[in-house]
């Protein structure tokens, strides 16, 4: 991962800055070349080696509930393009289904080893 900061580390002060007040601490530095998938990917498993919990969610109890597998390249392009996009989205004409195709294909261009996803999540999403 390249530096985050002037000393390259993740600090509370940061995170707090980014997530609560929504802007970028001083001393933030931008890539020096654009992130990848290969680069997203070699963070993540950075960031989960660090800390092995898998993905999930509490429930209203507060009970920790991990996410069903398998985390691999097609599930999460699933997970993306046809879970997480309102299946109601198919039947819209115009501007907006242009955009919903070039949305789905430009996703899809990230996963070419995947057969096309086709949305079907619920129209709350």
């Amino acid at each position: 991962m390249e530096p985050l900061g002037t000393d390259g580390t993740l600090s509370v002060p940061t995170i707090t800055s980014i997530f609560r007040d929504q802007r970028f601490p001083a001393n933030w530095h931008r890539r020096s070349s654009p992130g990848t998938l290969d680069v997203i990917g070699v963070s993540t498993d950075n960031v989960f080696n660090a800390n092995p919990v898998p993905p999930g969610s509490n429930a209203p109890n507060g009970t920790y509930i991990p996410d069903a597998g398998p985390f691999d390249g097609c599930s999460l392009y699933n997970n993306l393009a046809a879970d997480n996009v309102p299946g109601v989205l198919l039947n819209t004409t115009g501007v907006l289904k242009e955009n919903v195709d070039f949305l789905l294909n430009a996703i899809h261009k990230l996963f070419p080893e995947c057969p096309a996803a086709v949305p079907h999540g619920a129209a709350n999403v």
